[in-house]
């Protein structure tokens, strides 16, 4: 389908180009060991975690409710688009943060809007104490600058030779269990 929203010089789109919608929800495969919700965050930033161990969640409030934030789960995924050329993949990283309550009968469910202030406190924290610089700024953080592939022909000679360059460094803290804890609301 074409994108004619550009086509009219008079209207101007407020737009920075097409916006994904949300993916139709499935039947869930899973159950949950006590009665409660688990609101997932997918955020477009990876984070630094190295610890593969479970750590003990943050015991927090929201609108005076306890809630409690799990882990964070870095997600480093490949992604081949259908269009390229070479084999070289692009970074592409994401992070799963995930807020939880048990179940109240006196009490609604959190909405999405009204965690999402807790986590993003927790994304500040996070991006000080262990200089997550990325954090909440619309950039990857660490990976590759570019990367790609370069194909050359001589005859009937075809070559491939990948490439990558970093060329944005900057030493940071791995998110472990003893930064996570002193994140905790005292």
């Amino acid at each position: 389908m074409q994108d004619t929203r550009w086509d009219n010089s008079q209207h101007v789109p407020l737009s920075n180009g097409p916006v994904r919608l949300t993916t139709p929800p499935a039947t869930p495969g899973f159950r949950f060991a006590e009665d409660g919700q688990l609101i997932e965050f997918l955020l477009p930033f990876p984070m630094h975690i190295v610890d593969d161990r479970q750590w003990a969640v943050l015991d927090c409030e929201v609108g005076g409710r306890p809630v409690f934030i799990q882990k964070p789960t870095p997600v480093i995924q490949p992604y081949e688009p259908p269009d390229r050329i070479g084999n070289e993949t692009p970074d592409a990283f994401c992070s799963i943060v995930r807020v939880g309550c048990k179940h109240d009968p006196n009490a609604g469910y959190l909405k999405p809007a009204e965690a999402w202030p807790l986590v993003e406190a927790l994304l500040g924290w996070i991006r000080v104490k262990g200089r997550h610089y990325w954090l909440l700024h619309g950039e990857a953080g660490f990976g590759a600058l570019y990367r790609g592939s370069g194909m050359s022909q001589e005859g009937k000679m075809t070559k491939q030779h990948n490439f990558v360059s970093y060329g944005r460094t900057l030493i940071v803290r791995p998110l472990d269990e003893q930064l996570w804890l002193s994140i905790r609301p005292r």
